[in-house]
């Protein structure tokens, strides 16, 4: 009788392993699928934050453009008045055949009170700005090769 009762008992704890093993299954299962739920939430949150940051970027963008369009202007204004004047007045065609090279222009007008503060990384885009036809219609200056400028012929002064 002894051992039919342990062999009882013994089968008793098999049975209740089986369960509790089944019920650690399921809670796994269900752990996997709330983590799934709440990653997926995390990645939508993560991307609506990305886009959300990407448009206020450019909305920032857009205002600083518009903000200081007028300063642009007056700045292109201003190069292009001492290009005109005076760096293309000392232009030596015979020792640089090519035009005046932007480095040149920018070290001819650092000392002028309007370009305090300005670097020539901006300068050039503003030369950049003069010679594109997209930008002053027709363009002011043109281009001989990268980096060398001279003054455009006009259509209306041929």
């Amino acid at each position: 009788m002894m051992t039919q009762c342990r062999l009882v008992d013994f089968a008793g704890f098999i049975s209740r392993i089986e369960d509790e093993h089944k019920q650690i299954l399921e809670a796994v299962s269900r752990s996997r699928e709330v983590a799934a739920y709440y990653q997926e939430a995390a990645a939508k949150k993560t991307e609506a934050l990305r886009l959300l940051k990407g448009e206020l970027i450019r909305q920032h963008q857009a205002e600083l453009y518009r903000s200081n369009e007028l300063r642009f202007s007056t700045l292109r204004k201003k190069v292009y008045e001492f290009f005109r004047d005076v760096t293309f007045r000392s232009w030596n065609p015979e020792e640089a055949p090519h035009g005046v090279y932007w480095k040149n222009a920018f070290f001819d007008a650092k000392d002028e009170a309007w370009l305090t503060g300005v670097d020539g990384a901006t300068y050039r885009r503003r030369l950049n700005e003069l010679a594109d036809e997209h930008v002053t219609n027709p363009s002011l200056l043109a281009w001989t090769r990268p980096g060398y400028y001279v003054l455009a012929e006009l259509e209306g002064s041929k």
